[in-house]
């Protein structure tokens, strides 16, 4: 019954957190692109873009989905279950370790499932990362546990493991962080019979050839059969360069790591009412499933372990982004960057808090007790306030649409200076190719782009081949963009009806959607204001009025 009733938590805590995912209906960013493809049923577009990339495996994930009806909610269905399901095995995995206690586990859990180092959950396109990090985690699972039985049980279990982790490095970012695996299968062996580091390597090596093999493995197949080429032939390549390092470390540190904590702590003391609410119903769940003295009675803790362990994991976690020279920024869609921090950091600060924290036979103290769930109040707060935001941010989407329907006279229009005015904080991120995605949607064709105006500017036209090379790609719904068209500047201002709080902007938007949809046409016509104004370039010698 106290298994289940852990598991119980996690998933309340699960729908707590990202239960806001399912109700998402938006189209952000590179999304953008896989709608369109979807829409459009081009899976020659599709399979171009993504095999140029060398990333097969989310090829067949989307034909895959292709399967399933509707467009948008059985991504966000499938982007749910691969968050609640990793937590889960997150759970069972530090349970068979017989390395943590029953709260560390639980603790570990929770906060990798809330931490909000990513936070592009309801991007469509990165869907295909949450299901590979979860297939990775089942993986990991099935290979403990094939070591405590015996026969064609445990062969069986080896097998299906070394499938999905085959699967699950269409992630590649998961052959580094595999060797995290490893090491914790060293340390599992080394706990259970006792010995020296050598005496465990000598005893594990033997029994496991095939995982040292696996990542190299599936590296050689990968670069074999689907190099990279095309436009993406130098997609994620490596870069040899002590500035590429310091950088991108500093803006994992920056970022992911002191930026998320210190954002989550503000974020409660800014919402100090709706914080309270949160720690109440985890006291009163903590009462109603009786997780009391036996809950934090295990013996079993070494926290000081956690928090090494935890380090070299985040350091494996993070050292393929840094290497190709990616980093995260602390809110937007390159927080996909930090889809492997989440799990580190939760051992760290599980570790960290027991280490200063003293434990008595009744488990942690109290101060530490209060610590590990005030971490817990804060990152869901952070969580949910960052759905709240990307809804919003949708329904003004939807409202430059609606409006845009009505603005005929700019159909004419190739290139769109835009000034956007209306944002919200964490999901201010424009690609180029969703504005052309949202023109075509309005308007039809692929013959219009839009330029935020913060970083672009009309330099960038001087060479009209090099701009066409660069955007006028059909993979960005631009095929037949001119670049010496029509201009003109796109306002866009908060509306009448638009309050500046995203939740509750996103919270009377799915009351219409649910409640009252025959006032939605209106509402969304109030959300923003649109205002467009053209203007003459010298570049655009092709523009006839």
């Amino acid at each position: 019954m106290q298994r289940r009733v852990e598991y119980i938590v996690i998933v309340f805590v699960a729908l707590i957190v990202h239960g806001l995912v399912l109700l998402n209906d938006g189209i952000y960013l590179d999304g953008w692109l896989v709608y369109t493809k979807l829409v459009e049923r081009n899976w020659d577009g599709f399979s171009s873009w993504l095999m140029q990339a060398g990333l097969p495996g989310q090829l067949y994930f989307f034909w895959l989905m292709e399967y399933f009806p509707g467009l948008i909610f059985k991504f966000r269905m499938v982007a749910f279950l691969s968050i609640l399901l990793t937590a889960i095995l997150v759970y069972k995995i530090c349970g068979e370790s017989q390395l943590t206690s029953r709260w560390e586990s639980v603790s570990i859990a929770l906060i990798s499932l809330s931490y909000p180092a990513y936070q592009v959950s309801m991007e469509t396109s990165t869907t295909p990362h949450l299901v590979f990090y979860f297939l990775f985690l089942l993986a990991a699972f099935l290979t403990v546990r094939s070591e405590r039985i015996d026969g064609i049980r445990r062969y069986s279990l080896q097998g299906c493991a070394v499938i999905l982790f085959f699967l699950s490095f269409n992630l590649n970012s998961l052959l580094v962080f595999y060797f995290g695996f490893l090491l914790f299968l060293l340390i599992r062996e080394r706990q259970r019979k006792g010995g020296s580091w050598r005496e465990a390597l000598t005893w594990s090596l033997p029994r496991c050839p095939h995982l040292l093999v696996l990542p190299f493995m599936y590296w050689a197949v990968k670069e074999f059969f689907f190099p990279r080429y095309g436009d993406y032939v130098d997609y994620n390549r490596f870069q040899f360069s002590p500035t590429t390092f310091v950088v991108q470390s500093g803006l994992f540190f920056v970022n992911a790591i002191y930026g998320q904590l210190n954002n989550a702590l503000e974020t409660m003391l800014k919402e100090p009412a709706l914080a309270l609410l949160l720690l109440l119903v985890i006291y009163r769940a903590s009462v109603a499933f009786k997780m009391g003295p036996a809950f934090f009675s295990d013996s079993r803790s070494n926290p000081r372990a956690l928090l090494t362990f935890g380090i070299v994991l985040l350091v494996l976690g993070v050292s393929p982004y840094v290497a190709v020279g990616l980093g995260p920024t602390l809110h937007g869609y390159n927080t996909r960057h930090a889809l492997l921090v989440g799990l580190p950091m939760a051992l760290i600060f599980t570790g960290t808090v027991g280490l200063i924290f003293s434990q008595g036979e009744t488990g942690p103290s109290k101060p530490a007790r209060a610590v590990l769930v005030t971490l817990v109040v804060a990152f869901s707060l952070t969580t949910i306030g960052n759905y709240f935001a990307w809804q919003a941010r949708w329904v003004k989407d939807r409202s430059i649409m609606v409006n845009l329907s009505h603005m005929s006279d700019f159909k004419r229009i190739s290139i769109f200076w835009v000034n956007d005015e209306f944002q919200f904080q964490g999901a201010t991120d424009y690609a180029v190719y969703g504005w052309s995605s949202m023109f075509k949607q309005v308007w039809g064709g692929e013959s219009r782009i839009g330029l935020n105006t913060q970083f672009f500017t009309s330099n960038m036209l001087a060479d009209r081949e090099k701009f066409s090379r660069s955007w006028a790609l059909a993979l960005y719904n631009l095929s037949d963009l001119d670049p010496a068209g029509c201009q003109a500047i796109l306002n866009i201002k908060r509306g009448r009806l638009a309050s500046p709080d995203a939740w509750k902007l996103t919270l009377h938007y799915l009351f219409l959607k649910f409640l009252e949809p025959e006032e939605m046409p209106q509402f969304l016509e109030g959300i923003a204001r649109v205002h467009g104004e053209p203007i003459s370039a010298p570049e655009a010698v092709n523009c006839r009025t």
